[in-house]
């Protein structure tokens, strides 16, 4: 499969995915599911919703060995700025019973 030579990169919650009949592929793994499937998914596997932030970016390829692209490089200290945050957030947060 050959790659776009750009992916789209946001610190939003990325997308993946396709629908039968579109030409767009089907997921292969959970990983490329919508970001609203794959909470499902987790609250489905866990008789919950899980707890906690989501910070990612979103990408066009995921294949084997592909390096990555200049936006999804460049998105990256964004990235690790938002988590960051959200690390030092979490650390000030009261305990929570289970």
């Amino acid at each position: 499969m050959k790659c776009p030579t750009a992916a789209k990169a946001s610190i939003n919650p990325p997308t993946a995915g396709g629908s039968p009949g579109t030409g767009t592929p089907e997921p292969r793994s959970s990983h490329e599911l919508p970001l609203e499937q794959v909470l499902a998914l987790a609250a489905t596997l866990r008789d919950a919703p899980p707890a906690g932030t989501f910070v990612g970016i979103g990408g066009t390829c995921f294949d084997v060995g592909t390096p990555l692209t200049a936006p999804v490089a460049a998105a990256l200290p964004a990235f690790a700025d938002a988590i960051a945050a959200e690390i030092a957030a979490f650390a000030v947060r009261e305990p929570q019973s289970c």
